[in-house]
């Protein structure tokens, strides 16, 4: 159920007052099962204590700003300040020390023992915890301080308050979804079929209805429930894999405290939130060793979370590396991140080529800017929230290349800017919170441009010429 205030609030941005929303979630909801529907994500500095001497090597000259992709890794935790990265020199001179041993490496028995400790605190939390009613126990607690999506409102720059028009709106797109939608049962669980036709891809643009998130992001996930079955096998090792410990467990300890803070899912520490993300997080680790775990997966898992329970933001997370292709984004090497800038730089010579000229003449490369854009899937206080979600909701639809269609919109939306301006004020701006006035039309500037490059296989065919000129 969403977290929603039934007083009237003022935006902070505008300061205008704004009409409660209507509980949605309640009107229209395709199950009864509990979920929260919220989230922000902030994220700030935060820097690791022990080495990862392959992703290391492999990045740190990347960037011809001289901005380590490892020094934006490590800055993407944090929650403090919902702009962390206006300040770029700390990055741009690569003073932030490396991750954490990487997943090759041998593990002394002092990790262990430390692995084992993290997890028994956990553990014992949950033992004095109530294990069900405790989230509506912590969502009582902060429900009068929350915007819609469980958002502090004193942490954050929007209160992402919806007006009426968008209430009536959303509530009305809903109902439609919940007709086209077919409950089914499988393995004795409920889920939620749907006809992939033309009408779905168009309600997908529009934006799914956040009540129905939850079960369209899973159908998507899963490839329309084909690999649903898959899941009942996923479920058995998960039970299994949190017995075990992992060399991982004291990095993620550290991390998740930093991770959305400002959400009241995971404000609680040794939460509900805080120990799912940690259980998640720990058994992917052990169970993908090549992966690991990397800490942009943080705010991954988080996003996950706030739609789907524990066990099945497992699973929506391991059909995500697969179908999605995230498992290189993340292995040692970070090769589908190299690829992505080499697409984005060839693209934006065709689609944008005032921006690429200008960016070039600088010498500012994507790798100084979007290594957070794709690292985070733009979790990383890259774009407001409310149209985090709708680059989720096509994300699922289209795969990993709509983010870097995402990639060129921004830029194109920017471009007036851009080609502007110095290269310190174009860094702060790129590397900052990167606002979007109307998000109808920015979703429908990704559409055209992901259309256009699809009907002419143009990322097929640059992925070819990356692949030939890498071999």
């Amino acid at each position: 159920m969403q977290a929603e205030s039934s007083s009237e609030h003022k935006d902070t941005t505008t300061g205008v007052a704004t009409e409660p929303m209507d509980d949605i979630a309640l009107r229209v909801s395709p199950s009864s099962s509990t979920t929260i529907n919220t989230t922000n994500p902030t994220i700030h500095d935060q820097a690791s204590e022990t080495p990862n001497d392959k992703r290391n090597d492999t990045l740190d000259t990347i960037s011809s700003s001289g901005t380590s992709v490892m020094s934006v890794l490590s800055d993407i935790t944090d929650f403090a300040d919902p702009y962390p990265y206006r300040t770029m020199s700390r990055a741009i001179n690569g003073n932030i020390p490396p991750l954490y041993p990487s997943p090759g490496s041998k593990v002394n028995s002092t990790v262990i023992a430390d692995a084992e400790d993290v997890k028994a605190q956990y553990q014992e939390a949950e033992g004095r915890m109530k294990p069900v009613p405790e989230v509506a126990a912590e969502m009582e607690k902060w429900y009068w301080n929350v915007d819609r999506y469980g958002f502090m409102f004193d942490e954050q720059t929007s209160l992402n308050a919806p007006n009426r028009a968008h209430t009536e709106r959303e509530i009305s797109r809903a109902e439609k979804w919940q007709r086209m939608a077919k409950r089914v049962r499988r393995q004795n669980m409920e889920v939620f079929d749907f006809a992939w036709t033309a009408k779905l891809v168009a309600r997908v643009y529009k934006g799914v209805p956040d009540s129905w998130r939850r079960e369209v992001w899973y159908y998507f996930v899963t490839g329309g429930l084909r690999d649903f079955d898959e899941d009942v096998e996923l479920l058995a090792k998960y039970k299994e894999l949190l017995d075990q410990s992992s060399e991982h467990d004291r990095q993620i300890d550290l991390d998740i405290p930093r991770t959305m803070h400002g959400h009241v899912l995971f404000r609680t520490r040794y939460g509900y939130g805080q120990r799912a993300l940690f259980n998640v997080l720990r058994a992917f680790a052990i169970l993908d060793p090549k992966v690991g775990y990397c800490q942009g997966m943080t705010n991954v898992a988080a996003m996950l979370l706030l739609y789907f329970e524990e066990e099945r933001c497992f699973t929506g997370l391991m059909h995500m590396f697969e179908r999605y292709r995230l498992r290189n984004l993340f292995v040692p090497g970070f090769p589908a991140l190299m690829e992505a800038f080499f697409v984005q730089e060839r693209l934006m010579e065709m689609l944008i080529p005032k921006v690429a000229k200008h960016l070039d003449n600088l010498m500012i490369s994507s790798s100084s800017y979007a290594t957070r854009w794709y690292i985070t899937l733009y979790t990383g206080a890259v774009i407001p929230y409310h149209l985090l979600l709708r680059i989720w909701d096509l994300m699922f639809l289209c795969g990993f290349d709509i983010l870097i269609y995402t990639a060129i919109a921004l830029l194109k939306w920017h471009q007036e800017f851009i080609i502007s301006a110095e290269f310190e004020t174009i860094m702060e701006r790129l590397n900052g919170l990167l606002t979007v006035h109307d998000d109808d039309k920015f979703v429908h500037l990704i559409r055209k441009l992901y259309e256009k490059g699809q009907s002419r296989c143009l990322t097929d065919r640059l992925r070819g010429d990356y692949t030939k000129s890498t071999s």
